[in-house]
């Protein structure tokens, strides 16, 4: 979501020069230069935090522009000319009608999805789901608030009402025919299809979940979490250098999940590279010494490498701090049989 923070720094970084050259010819003070002053740092780390050079190339250009037409409004056109008032007056507050409120009104949601999923990832599946019911009283619309539920209901064990969810959330899916006015949309919409991914992959219908991730990542190239997505799918349909690929895009984006280095040890532990395996699992506990499925991978890799007490002692970690990790509990359990 890196990007989606760049383009809110643009807009709130454009909204500051803005201010800055309306108002510095009107009345120049220090408070006016401070203004400009982060309005430029907050444009130029938008710019930079694009991941993609061509968005970057775009961005400067479209500033460029704007900036071009601010300045000759402001400084060129004649100031006695009410259409200058007029204009000035448009090209401030059109922005934020256009970008600035439905940018707004998308990462609240956003933010309450992600509040929600919290709860569902502490095990508060029950709160979690009154939680999105809650949401979608208010808004019943909201595909966020159903791809939310769904996740609660599919961990509570009643699959009907979850893939009800997850069907409404994908039905609910925002229109987002003009890119530039839609950038949040795309956003909710790649999340949508991100997570129906992965609760397809907890069905085991792994060929859906690849349709899903895909999906996601047609709107958003940058979203680590459907990069992973989609390496878990192929691992588990026997694709593991095209899941590979998928981890170092995930790692790319973000070099410093845990998960995503868990599941690309896991994918070379299948390939039976256990020295690579090794280096991608230590990495992620340096991350997450917490995470117990990397406990779990690198008893596995032991395994691998018939060192089987020395696998019990990391499966007996994973299990101390996830009792009821079932994967680990199974697998302890072929150890000792």
């Amino acid at each position: 979501m890196k990007n989606d923070s760049s383009t809110g720094q643009l807009i709130v970084g454009s909204f500051c020069i803005i201010f800055a050259l309306l108002f510095y010819q009107l009345k120049p003070d220090n408070f006016v230069i401070l203004a400009g002053v982060i309005g430029i740092i907050l444009v130029a780390a938008g710019i930079c935090g694009y991941k993609d050079y061509s968005n970057r190339i775009l961005a400067l250009i479209l500033g460029l522009i704007f900036l071009g037409v601010l300045i000759y409004l402001i400084y060129i056109f004649p100031f006695s000319r009410p259409e200058k008032q007029i204009s000035i007056i448009l090209i401030f507050i059109l922005p934020i009608v256009i970008f600035g409120i439905p940018f707004y009104t998308s990462w609240g949601k956003i933010s309450d999805f992600k509040k929600g999923v919290k709860l569902v990832d502490n095990g508060k599946y029950n709160e979690a789901s009154e939680y999105f019911n809650k949401i979608l009283k208010k808004d019943h619309n909201n595909p966020l608030a159903w791809t939310g539920k769904a996740l609660a209901f599919r961990k509570l064990g009643k699959l009907e009402e979850a893939q009800y969810s997850i069907n409404n959330a994908l039905k609910l899916k925002y229109k987002t025919e003009i890119k530039i006015f839609s950038l949040s949309k795309i956003l909710i919409n790649s999340i949508v299809f991100n997570t129906a991914g992965l609760f397809y992959v907890e069905d085991k219908k792994y060929k859906k979940a690849l349709k899903c991730f895909d999906k996601s990542l047609e709107l958003k190239k940058d979203l680590y979490g459907a990069w992973n997505g989609k390496g878990v799918a192929l691992i588990n349909l026997g694709k593991l250098e095209e899941s590979l690929k998928c981890f170092d895009k995930a790692l790319r984006y973000n070099p410093k999940s845990a998960l995503v280095l868990n599941n690309k040890g896991d994918a070379l532990r299948r390939l039976k590279k256990y020295a690579e395996a090794m280096k991608c699992i230590d990495k992620g506990l340096k991350v997450d010494s917490k995470l117990p499925a990397l406990w779990l991978t690198k008893g596995e890799i032991f395994m691998g490498l018939n060192k089987n007490e020395e696998a019990l002692k990391y499966i007996d970690r994973a299990l101390k701090l996830d009792p009821d990790f079932e994967s680990a509990i199974k697998i302890k359990e072929e150890l000792l049989s």
